[in-house]
């Protein structure tokens, strides 16, 4: 069975900075995560992205891997 999410209080870095931007702050793994905080740092809110997602691995050799939810590199 997969695990269905949403990715929610995204604060995306203003446009001019992106490029040297601290992105523990910003983005989907960011500490940021209310529209006041990212309106003071300059950011772009979102309320969520993408709608209800599930991430799929195919090249995975079973289905706990291939549904995992976090998916890490070796």
């Amino acid at each position: 069975m997969a695990m269905w999410h949403l990715h929610t209080n995204l604060c995306m870095p203003p446009k001019a900075q992106r490029h040297n931007v601290d992105w523990t702050r910003f983005g989907l793994k960011g500490s940021i995560s209310t529209q006041a905080a990212c309106d003071a740092a300059g950011g772009r809110f979102r309320p969520s992205i993408f709608g209800w997602m599930v991430h799929v691995y195919p090249y995975e050799d079973s289905p706990d891997k291939i549904f995992a939810m976090h998916h890490h590199m070796d």
